[in-house]
């Protein structure tokens, strides 16, 4: 599962390009913390328009739902798309063969429960670099009136980091190694390839540490930045030294 994300500012986009082999046309904002449940805007890199950044919502609405209510309940059970069943499930599979997007983040948000209690935590990679979160998306008019995107991010089975943090579950977003980007994108990927890619992430550069318990609270938190800042808790420092006897 996958439900809060960031992604924060000042980026370095040049090196991102470099990195990637992909074009910016400008850098969002910082967003501390994005939760899925609020349907907020995120900028997207989409098969169809490379090197432009598309705002987009979260929450994927198929092209086939009907009208705005089915649309309304679609997205409240699509905010993830399991990587395992991507091209099965009737909501995803037209998105994922012909409308994959990447989901540029700084980090991402999971819970670990101790003692019956769950804490965030914030994982990114060591550098602070930005990194991308595998995505599909597909364009609506049932929402606003006007045409616009939605997405969904794909997740796949935790690595041993994740398994740890997200205890219960045991997923993770599908975190793309450094230079599979354009593999994700390409119009000529196959199905077989693609479904290759949704694997637990491989890299040992992701770390993660406790955040706000307040991440959660009505009408958010009073410094958007407190969102990704270490904290420290008694019960979490107890279960690791229980962990160790």
């Amino acid at each position: 599962m996958c439900f809060n994300i960031s992604l924060l500012s000042p980026i370095n986009w040049e090196l991102l390009a470099e990195d990637t082999g992909i074009g910016y046309d400008r850098a969002p904002g910082p967003i501390f913390h994005s939760n899925a449940f609020s349907n907020p805007l995120h900028p997207l890199l989409c098969m169809d328009r490379k090197g432009v950044h598309i705002l987009s919502r979260w929450g994927l609405v198929p092209r086939w739902a009907k009208d705005r209510a089915q649309a309304l309940s679609m997205r409240r059970s699509c905010y993830n798309a399991r990587g395992e069943t991507l091209f099965s499930k009737p909501a995803f599979r037209s998105a994922a063969r012909d409308s994959r997007c990447l989901v540029p983040v700084t980090g991402f948000f999971e819970f670990r429960e101790v003692s019956g209690r769950k804490f965030p935590y914030h994982i990114r990679m060591r550098d602070g670099r930005t990194f991308h979160l595998a995505g599909i998306c597909e364009d609506t008019n049932l929402l606003s009136g006007g045409i616009e995107r939605t997405f969904s991010i794909v997740t796949t089975e935790a690595n041993e980091l994740m398994s740890f943090v997200h205890n219960t579950s045991k997923r993770m977003p599908l975190v793309l190694p450094r230079g599979t980007e354009n593999d994700w994108l390409g119009a000529d990927s196959v199905q077989e390839t693609l479904q290759e890619m949704v694997l637990p992430y491989p890299g040992d550069d992701l770390e993660a540490y406790p955040v706000t318990t307040d991440l959660s609270r009505r009408g958010g938190l009073k410094d958007p930045s407190d969102a990704v800042k270490r904290v420290n808790y008694r019960e979490l420092e107890q279960a690791r030294l229980d962990d160790a006897y």
